[in-house]
């Protein structure tokens, strides 16, 4: 935290705006909403037809050399430093950054379940299967900043090298929007090229290219001209938890009313964001003892528990 609250002051200046991921005021509604107008931009309001390539790196945490990340930070800070000698004290965030990057994020780990399990974890997706000096570890609150800054170097080359005026990136999920199908394919290898500088790979069968009049998806929606929905994963869950607590009902077991009214309630309050009213409403008007016990304001914005009747 100390560590963080150092750097990202200096790269917060330096990110482009639509870096998204552990940036205040950059989470992932504000994410598809930039992608939302980035779309309309290039469509002008879907009036031309444009397309998207959609980029995944194969591995990101896992591929990421500490070296370079700690060349590229020092890249940008050295910058700084210039600029501002006594903003603060140098040696010691180089000795924090020298800490996190120099060891071994195995070290000291202990593992727990069924040792069998770890043989299906793919290579790309463990720390375990990476030589020495490659890879962060997910969880570190300092690693979701090197995550952004050691794409850094990417998002301006593609900003700028690149030409691509609508482009949104959040960790390593990132889309490229242009008119002309042919300069997406280009850049989709010379953006492969400049990911190889840096260890880092577009996953074969992920990156694709794709009309912005077809579903687009991002963030855990799914954007269509004009409408916004939630992807099937996060509506398949709700649908399965007002089943489950249907079901729990009509067996007159007590429950905790009040944990699930506020299940429920988290659960509509993200499908606010979403064009999901039918949805909602066909879920709860497939129960039973569900709506005896909990009521819906008219447009499902929010449930309450009924009183009940003496």
């Amino acid at each position: 935290h100390v560590l963080y609250m150092l750097l990202s002051p200096v790269f917060e200046r330096h990110f482009i705006f639509d870096s998204f991921s552990c940036r205040v005021g950059k989470g992932t509604l504000v994410g598809i909403e930039r992608l939302e107008h980035h779309i309309r931009a290039v469509t002008d309001n879907y009036r031309h037809e444009a397309y998207s390539l959609n980029m995944d790196i194969s591995g990101y945490f896992m591929s990421i050399v500490r070296s370079k990340l700690y060349d590229i930070t020092w890249e940008t800070l050295g910058k700084y430093q210039m600029q501002h000698p006594e903003a603060m004290d140098y040696d010691f965030a180089d000795y924090l950054i020298g800490t996190f990057l120099q060891r071994d994020p195995l070290e000291g780990c202990v593992y727990h379940g069924d040792p069998r399990l770890i043989a299906l974890v793919p290579p790309s997706k463990s720390l375990r299967f990476q030589p020495p000096g490659v890879g962060l570890s997910i969880g570190d609150v300092i690693n979701q900043l090197n995550s952004n800054i050691y794409m850094d170097p990417t998002d301006h080359f593609i900003k700028r090298d690149l030409r691509i005026r609508h482009y949104v990136r959040y960790v390593d999920d990132a889309k490229q929007l242009h008119r002309l199908l042919m300069y997406l394919l280009e850049c989709q290898e010379r953006t492969g090229e400049f990911l190889d500088k840096y260890n880092l790979i577009l996953h074969p069968n992920k990156t694709t290219i794709t009309s912005l009049y077809d579903t687009t998806y991002f963030l855990g929606a799914a954007l269509l001209p004009y409408r916004r929905y939630a992807e099937n994963g996060a509506i398949g869950r709700f649908q399965a938890y007002i089943e489950s607590v249907d079901n729990a009902l009509a067996t007159g077991e007590p429950l905790d009313l009040e944990e699930i009214l506020s299940r429920i309630n988290s659960r509509l309050g993200y499908f606010q964001h979403f064009d999901e009213i039918k949805m909602i409403r066909k879920t709860v008007s497939n129960t039973y003892y569900l709506r005896d016990v909990f009521g819906f304001t008219h447009d499902y914005k929010k449930a309450i528990i009924k009183p009940l009747n003496v």
